[in-house]
């Protein structure tokens, strides 16, 4: 019994241990744990199936130069991160100043390595980049934010096929948008067309100089780079002047209202924002000002009220929404857009943000010209900031409107210098600016800035959003003004509401 029990164990063991080895031996199958290295310790297992140029992803270092504002190093570090994610192996990022060429190298933007000999000076398109093999490096190139298309295409091509090979030419590449899931909404308060011109031609005189390290480039010309251009037209029911609270109104919920009304319609019922759209849709959202949170701007996007002025009741809904963040006065956009950002933009359904600029609208009242300047600059650094975002995240459409202008600026004949002529909101038509996937549809069209707010729902998949009594007068061809006529029996059908409204 005894010499059974031990047979019966011995069996066992060979079962246990020595069978597995012998069928892995005979499959010529590699044990789970082996190992390939670089003969430096570094394991190269995983990187088999994706080359560079015909080498190894893992023999690359990525390199990069302190200018471009800091769009190059978030470039680099973009790619290491990515890589490792598809190939289990981190790539070394290094400041070309701080190391010594290491042979095989990504370069992120112009630096100090010989191999960055080539004519960029013929390569200015605002919207494209390139790439190029010099020796044993592969050069990414990109004008500020564009240097994140670059990298964006080489991660995405190496994710596709695992053998990449970048040309010895020069190519030229530019993002491929794809169908929205994340909508990015940014109105500049009191910007007309003549404001950019103006903001652009104090950038040119170098009126006020900024205190950010700016190197040979228009960093501050970036609303005008947009690539597909229409307007609106900005009429409150009440008013050929509109104000921000019934201009906000219009942008965020596709109905006009009285002027002083806070996203109620015609008849001071409430109706739906594209931030409450957004967030039914599963949509993360967000709503940034350099104003305060209960401006009049961005409580059309968070709140529902008579007044504008009715600030405890606008924080009120604002602080117990479950829809969306409100911050306000922001006066760093960069560092406050990447950290909504960081907090949002990795929603599976996508995010909804609303950016206000407000002291365009602020310093032109002034008629003071350093303050526009600031407010001017500030917008484009959103801006730039979020065409970065774009170049990362190519399903995303970016809208630039406003909800008026201010301030009557104008083109003086005898000095052709711009200039104010008035202290107040005015009835011009505005800018309506977008990039991204089926946005080029605006091109020349004017519409009504209700048009503005259901052009965005639509971009989301929703139609028939906003107002149903205004979509023979501003959806029938997406670009019709309401005739006088038209807009006075709006206002004779709603007129005893509003008489009612200002009894209140």
């Amino acid at each position: 019994m005894k010499n059974k029990t031990l047979k019966i164990f011995a069996l066992f063991l060979v079962i246990l241990f020595v069978l597995p080895t012998a069928i892995s031996c005979a499959n010529n199958e590699p044990a789970v744990n082996d190992q390939t290295t670089d003969g430096q310790g570094t394991d190269t297992t995983a990187t088999v199936a994706y080359t560079l140029n015909g080498a190894a992803i893992s023999e690359y270092t990525v390199v990069y130069s302190e200018s471009g504002l800091d769009f190059n190093k978030r470039a680099a570090e973009y790619i290491s991160r990515e890589i490792e994610s598809a190939t289990g192996v981190t790539l070394q990022v290094k400041l070309d100043t701080e190391t010594a060429d290491t042979g095989k190298e990504i370069l992120v933007g112009i630096t100090n390595r010989d191999a960055d000999a080539f004519n960029v000076e013929e390569f200015e398109d605002v919207f494209k980049f390139a790439s190029v093999t010099k020796g044993d490096s592969v050069l990414l190139y990109g004008e500020e934010y564009m240097i994140a298309g670059a990298a964006y295409d080489l991660v995405k091509k190496l994710s596709e096929s695992k053998d990449v090979t970048v040309p010895g030419d020069l190519t030229v590449g530019e993002p491929v948008f794809e169908d929205a899931n994340n909508v990015i909404f940014i109105i500049g308060d009191g910007m007309g067309f003549n404001s950019l011109k103006f903001g652009a031609e104090l950038y040119a005189d170098n009126a006020y100089p900024l205190s950010e390290n700016i190197s040979g480039y228009h960093q501050y010309i970036v609303a005008d780079r947009l690539p597909h251009k229409a307007q609106s037209y900005t009429h409150s029911l009440d008013s050929d002047i509109t104000d921000s609270a019934a201009g906000g109104t219009a942008l965020a919920t596709g109905y006009k209202t009285y002027n002083d009304v806070i996203a109620l319609n015609g008849d001071l019922e409430e109706v739906k924002s594209l931030t409450e759209l957004a967030y039914e849709l599963g949509k993360k959202t967000a709503v940034l000002t350099t104003d305060d949170q209960y401006g009049a701007t961005p409580s059309a996007f968070s709140a529902h009220t008579l007044s504008r002025d009715d600030d405890d009741e606008i924080i009120m809904q604002q602080f117990v929404s479950s829809f969306t963040t409100v911050t306000g006065l922001v006066r760093d956009p960069a560092a406050a857009i990447r950290k909504t950002l960081d907090n949002i933009g990795d929603s599976e359904k996508g995010i909804f943000v609303m950016y206000e600029e407000a002291h365009i609208d602020k310093a032109s009242h002034d008629n003071n010209r350093s303050r526009f300047y600031t407010a001017y600059t500030r917008l484009n650094t959103a801006l730039r900031t979020f065409l970065e975002f774009m170049m990362y995240n190519p399903d995303t459409v970016i809208i630039l409107t406003a909800d008026h202008e201010t301030g009557g600026i104008k083109l003086n004949e005898n000095t052709g210098k711009y200039g104010y002529t008035d202290d107040g909101h005015t009835q011009v038509n505005v800018p309506f600016y977008a990039i991204g996937k089926g946005t080029e549809v605006i091109d020349g069209k004017t519409y009504d800035n209700t048009g503005v707010s259901k052009f965005a729902a639509r971009i989301m998949g929703v139609e028939n959003f906003g107002d149903p009594t205004l979509s023979e007068l501003t959806d029938k061809t997406g670009e019709e003004k309401m005739t006088a006529d038209e807009i006075n029996a709006i206002a004779i059908k709603r007129v005893k509401v509003f008489r009612d409204y200002g009894k209140k």
